[in-house]
């Protein structure tokens, strides 16, 4: 695989895991604001229950069971969804976790064969160059051959990490911050 073939799927991946983790992120969001509503429903029905209580307190009648018994349902109902949307949660948050933990291990891998392919060809053209300039020099015009000498041949350098081609003197490469 080439280097811009690899990243271009660095770059597809990371688009996607960063998708993927939107999407579960407004899902979770989603479900938070359920829970909220449920917990807000649970508050009502114990209110209710306290209402009953107290009326039935004041007015010195015996409590309905039977109406008691109706909120504790209510209450137990909304508190089973609670424990299925802290289930769906918790979820959303490890598929969130296992999507990070895959784009980061496919981002680390070591450039293998990529790399090796980079140094594989600049060792190929420079050696072609070197070639081709003492080609040049043996088949030159002795006129030319004085020109030739008066300005030394300068040497294109590559990146042996990206294999973008280097300015005079530099140190680090301008493409990938690789040290020369």
């Amino acid at each position: 695989m080439s280097f811009f073939k690899k990243l271009g799927e660095t770059a597809k991946n990371t688009a996607s895991t960063i998708g993927a983790k939107s999407a579960n992120l407004v899902e979770i969001s989603k479900l938070k604001m359920a829970k909220n509503q449920h917990e807000g429903k649970i508050n009502e029905k114990i209110a209710e229950i306290g209402r009953l209580v107290y009326a039935a307190h004041k007015e010195g009648v015996e409590l309905d069971q039977e109406k008691l018994q109706e909120k504790y349902s209510e209450i137990e109902g909304l508190e089973a969804q609670i424990k299925e949307i802290e289930s769906q949660m918790e979820q959303l948050r490890e598929d969130t976790e296992a999507a990070s933990k895959t784009a980061e291990e496919d981002t680390a891998q070591e450039p293998s064969q990529d790399t090796t392919d980079v140094e594989e060809k600049l060792e190929a053209e420079t050696a072609e160059t070197e070639t081709v300039e003492s080609g040049a020099e043996e088949t030159a015009d002795p006129i030319e051959t004085t020109e030739a000498t008066a300005e030394p041949a300068t040497v294109k350098k590559f990146c042996t990490n990206c294999g973008s081609q280097l300015g005079e003197g530099a140190k680090f490469c301008s493409g990938c911050g690789q040290p020369v």
